[in-house]
């Protein structure tokens, strides 16, 4: 009975279940100093990112993003002479305090290419600033025409909608463009305005009053 009784408790002991892998968080914390630089360096295992990522603080000749996921605040590339964004292939969201764009391309005067910073293809998506998800601007080397709509948002900056041309300037464009809006309120104000100019619009003829 005794034998009977150890074998049926040996035949029923709980097999554990392989343990279900929590994703790899980390915040600026985790960025250590490359040696004798002041740039920090990313660890390739990061899966979701806290905080303002300021890509001009990170090594990115050296730079692994392909596990990074989720980003849990913003990304930042400002005043930088990269002529390209980093790949970061994985990346499909970007969630953000409700109060700030959580992509952020600004002055880079030789930055040329951001088509490889993300996967545009599959689905891609900025929360918590919907109302301005991406400002991009100043990057006078920058072609973002074809780029998807998030990017073409009717508050972005009007550097955003420019083909790139021969001696191209945004400030000469952007005040061009400034000039447009201005003359098209003066001519919409006008023509709105002119009729009542005219005081009543009925006309009325006194029967006899330009007799002579």
């Amino acid at each position: 009975m005794k034998k009977l009784m150890i074998y049926f408790h040996a035949s029923h002991e709980t097999v554990p279940f392989p343990a279900v892998s929590q994703p790899k968080d980390c915040s600026k914390i985790n960025l250590k100093h490359v040696n004798g630089t002041a740039l920090l360096q990313w660890p390739e295992w990061c899966e979701v990112f806290y905080g303002e990522l300021k890509l001009r603080n990170i090594d990115l000749e050296r730079a692994d993003f392909r596990k990074l996921r989720k980003i849990k605040g913003s990304v930042e590339l400002i005043n930088t002479g990269y002529s390209r964004m980093p790949q970061m292939p994985c990346l499909s969201e970007i969630e953000t305090n409700g109060s700030y764009p959580g992509v952020v391309i600004l002055n880079n005067k030789r930055l040329r290419d951001i088509r490889g910073f993300v996967n545009w293809d599959r689905h891609f998506r900025i929360q918590g600033y919907t109302q301005f998800p991406v400002f991009i601007s100043g990057n006078d080397q920058l072609d973002t025409v074809n780029m998807p709509s998030i990017i073409h948002h009717q508050f972005s900056p009007i550097s955003c909608e420019k083909r790139l041309t021969p001696n191209y300037s945004i400030q000469y464009a952007e005040a061009m463009s400034l000039s447009f809006v201005l003359i098209s309120l003066i001519i919409s104000a006008t023509v709105f305005l002119y009729p009542l100019s005219l005081g009543s619009a009925n006309i009325y003829f006194v029967p006899g009053y330009h007799k002579s």
